[in-house]
């Protein structure tokens, strides 16, 4: 026998259970999505919005949700939600979609009708209105309490609970979360200048082109090389300044900062190599076979020559760009 959450706080107090399933594209937060769920219980209404509570690992921007479901067809909704940390309940809807629910128990969801920026560490709520006696999406089988939940039948006016229990409600939020970022500590130069490392573009496994790495502030008409690694970060005492590539590192071939023409001597430079191309063999050296790999963790680094510092400091080193590809 199945059971059915029905509008009454007893009932809700009651839910149980959640599924499982695979999506081809990774979530930038996701909880509790292993494939185990409860078949026996199902999500009641009518009229029912129900939101649960999660707190975003890392900032990113969020452009579709999926929950686990299914045994009913129809239109759903899901949702994001700010938090009001005094009544510890949903503040104001930040984005929603809607899908057609199939039947088939699985991972279904919806894109976003305008991206949602999150923020790391803050508190959010992940809304989903179900189908009458579609499949819940929780899983009772996991020691503990799950998160906490609420309910509404008013379209978020008013709501119900806290509660929290055996349910650990399963969900996946997908976005643009593998944007390149920028650590470690950069050189001054000679010249008082602070190499500044970014990227353009989207990385690729696949593409010929389209993602260069970049460094601003460099000096005018030198060579740099930009160093990675696929072993991590690092921020060592290196030539005046710090490594912040684990080794073993490996280098890309030389490039030409451009900038003013000699004899003038400024900052006007910028490194520019593209990390597509050059994985894929077009721009010479000896690419790591690594930068081909999907899921590959890639930390880089610009190094290059300042005549203005004595030996062995007469270098330029940026901070560090990790991107995942």
């Amino acid at each position: 026998m199945r059971r059915t959450l029905a509008p009454s706080l007893l009932a809700l107090l009651a839910l149980l259970a959640s599924a499982a399933g695979a999506s081809a594209q990774v979530p930038c937060h996701a909880e509790y999505d292993g494939p185990v769920f409860d078949d026996a219980v199902s999500m009641g209404g009518p009229n029912l919005t129900l939101v649960v509570q999660f707190v975003a690992p890392s900032s990113f921007t969020a452009n579709s949700i999926e929950v686990f479901t299914g045994e009913a067809s129809g239109q759903n909704s899901v949702q994001l939600w700010s938090h009001d940390s005094v009544g510890n309940q949903p503040a104001g809807l930040l984005g929603s979609g809607s899908w057609a629910m199939v039947s088939a128990n699985g991972w279904q969801g919806a894109t976003l009708a305008s991206p949602v920026p999150l923020s790391a560490g803050t508190t959010y709520w992940l809304g989903w209105a179900p189908i009458n006696n579609s499949q819940a999406n929780v899983d009772t089988s996991i020691p503990g309490n799950g998160q906490p939940y609420r309910a509404s039948f008013d379209g978020g006016q008013s709501w119900l609970g806290p509660f929290q229990g055996v349910n650990h409600w399963k969900f996946r939020i997908f976005g643009a979360c593998n944007a390149p970022t920028t650590y470690c500590t950069a050189k001054v130069n000679s010249l008082g200048c602070t190499p500044s490392i970014y990227s353009v573009g989207v990385q690729s496994t696949t593409a010929l082109s389209g993602f260069e790495v970049r460094a601003d502030d460099v000096r005018n008409q030198k060579v740099g090389i930009l160093l990675y690694s696929v072993s991590g970060r690092a921020a060592l005492p290196f030539s005046g300044g710090f490594l912040c590539v684990a080794g073993p590192v490996r280098r890309t071939p030389g490039v030409n900062s451009g900038g003013a023409a000699l004899p003038a001597s400024d900052c006007s430079g910028d490194y520019s190599i593209d990390m597509n191309s050059f994985a894929q063999g077009l721009l010479g050296g000896t690419p790591s076979p690594s930068l081909l790999v999907p899921g590959t963790v890639v930390d880089c680094q610009w190094w290059g020559r300042d005549p203005g510092f004595p030996s062995p400091n007469n270098t330029t080193l940026s901070n560090g760009l990790e991107y995942v590809l």
